[in-house]
């Protein structure tokens, strides 16, 4: 049995002994605040606390002559086994988690305000007509406060910046939302289709003060160039300039966080090959449709609707990022840093997993 010595010189027993030939590792684990030792990839545990206040640096003591060692620090794989310690550490903490009980009622209101928030009409009705009414398993009458989102009623602003919890929202903003839940939704579906044209025709009947706002909101910028976009995706570049030259003079005004998208846009139209360059890549993927989407509908819910900007789901995952990040600053930047995009998305089927940073550092 070997000895570990923490703050001892007597020391305490730990792991076992090691000679020539063996690979000793050692591991900080920066969500738990401990240091392990292994030996030939098999873990000893849990040798000490470590605070994370305190800057860890790698030593090695050698107690004779001519005795030699080779660090590896990543340039070579480890012989323990990080990557499945990791999935152990993450079933673990995610078991935790599942243990956690939350009233099914008060579950059902989270989720069904996220639904009219984002304006998901049709899942919103399955939900409906599937779950029981919210009030019932547990849940009170007003339950539904839960899931209020933040900031108050006409107050709420579209910058991450000025969203702040101040209170539940009204009956009246709920019954606002719900009633332009299938609006908005139509709205969302003819942009993540590409059919951004029957977007501004629901948009100019049923909203129609969004395209007249003055400077246009970085949303309208995004619509309106997102037709540019799907022009140029189908090879109709004369009709993209001739939708430039009619429809985006007025954009020029437009705050500065939409100068950049408006420029690269027309940008593309330089291109004899708009897909192979960058600006392309960036542009032409999907994922700026399920962007133009999302700051439509949150225009439409702070602007039009007058209600808050974030749901209470949106409030809860960002507040876990933020401890999370918070977590990665108290310990000099080590540590996994989480993904909104990880909790949130699985992979496409065309996309390779995105593998966690490491919870650990050897």
């Amino acid at each position: 049995m070997a000895k570990k010595f923490t703050g001892s010189a007597r020391g305490e027993q730990y792991g076992q002994t090691y000679g020539r030939g063996d690979v000793v590792g050692c591991g900080v684990h920066n969500i738990k605040g401990y240091i392990f030792f292994t030996k030939n990839g098999s873990s000893f545990g849990k040798a000490t606390d470590v605070s994370p206040a305190i800057e860890q640096f790698p030593t090695v003591g050698l107690h004779a002559a001519g005795e030699k060692i080779m660090f590896n620090f990543g340039a070579s794989p480890f012989v323990f086994d990080l990557d499945a310690f990791i999935d152990k550490e993450l079933a673990e903490e995610r078991a935790k988690i599942a243990q956690q009980e939350i009233p099914r009622g008060a579950a059902l209101a989270i989720v069904r305000q996220y639904l009219v928030h984002a304006g998901f009409a049709n899942t919103l009705q399955k939900l409906d007509e599937s779950a029981p009414p919210i009030g019932s398993n547990g849940a009170g009458p007003d339950d539904g406060a839960i899931a209020s989102g933040t900031g108050n009623e006409g107050a709420a602003s579209s910058s991450d910046d000025c969203a702040r919890a101040e209170g539940p929202a009204t009956s009246s903003v709920a019954a606002r939302l719900e009633a332009t839940v299938y609006a908005r939704q139509k709205v969302r579906s003819a942009i993540c289709g590409g059919e951004i044209v029957e977007a501004i025709a629901v948009l100019n009947q049923e909203f129609p003060r969004f395209l007249e706002e003055r400077p246009p909101s970085v949303a309208a910028v995004m619509l309106l160039t997102q037709h540019v976009v799907e022009l140029v995706r189908r090879g109709l570049c004369e009709q993209a300039l001739e939708w430039v030259r009619t429809q985006l003079p007025d954009l020029r005004d437009a705050c500065p966080q939409a100068q950049m998208p408006l420029t690269e846009t027309v940008a593309l139209l330089a291109y004899e090959n708009p897909e192979a360059s960058e600006l392309g890549k960036l542009h032409l993927h999907v994922s700026r449709r399920q962007l133009t989407a999302e700051l439509v509908n949150q225009q439409l819910v702070t602007k039009q609707v007058k209600a808050p900007v974030w749901s209470a789901l949106h409030v809860t995952l960002r507040h876990l990022v933020a401890c999370r990040e918070l977590l990665v600053e108290r310990n000099h930047g080590r540590g996994p840093r989480v993904s909104a995009r990880l909790l949130c998305c699985a992979p496409r089927a065309d996309e390779s997993p995105v593998t966690p940073p490491s919870p650990t550092s050897s």
